[in-house]
């Protein structure tokens, strides 16, 4: 999923281009704003790369957070651990259940970091059904806030934040 910060840039981005390129037609001296024109285009897109980094280096944790809400990690992986609130199957609520079908919404807005620690802001939205398709979990447009941190090369979650 692309980021709504992404398209802000881009839309940025185009913005100025336009107006910068309105401007170079009615300069005389087309060397110099051309010259400024690079320098900026090639800063938005060292930005544009850099934050493009930061998602796709996080991507492997949101795909694990997704799976714990389809109930798809065993219990025993995620028991003690701040991802075990997401996982279906730890919560209480479908242990003894047989789940059926389970519908996932994680949109993640932000993301910061150091290659190390950092944070997560997301929004998400789930339901469980049993094998009936009797629905007997969910929540709605939930954000969340995630303090991540890097060890051994694998992203995991420290702590959550969400209202109460």
């Amino acid at each position: 999923m692309i980021p709504i910060a992404l398209f802000a840039i881009v839309f940025v981005v185009i913005c100025v281009l336009l107006y910068r390129y309105r401007v170079y037609k009615q300069r005389k001296d087309k060397k110099v704003v051309g010259k400024i024109m690079t320098i900026f285009i090639v800063g938005i897109l060292f930005v544009a790369c850099a934050y493009s980094a930061l998602l796709l280096d996080t991507h492997s944790l949101m795909v694990e957070v997704k799976d714990a809400f389809e109930g798809k990690i065993p219990a025993e992986i995620t028991e003690g651990t701040p991802i075990s609130r997401y996982n279906i199957r730890d919560r209480g609520l479908g242990a003894e259940r047989d789940i059926g079908e389970t519908k996932v919404s994680l949109i993640r807005y932000f993301t910061i970091h150091n290659f190390k620690d950092g944070y997560i802001w997301a929004f998400y939205s789930n339901e469980a059904y049993d094998t009936n398709g009797k629905s007997f979990a969910g929540s709605y447009r939930i954000p969340t806030k995630w303090k991540i941190h890097k060890e051994k090369g694998k992203w995991e979650i420290v702590e959550i934040f969400e209202a109460p």
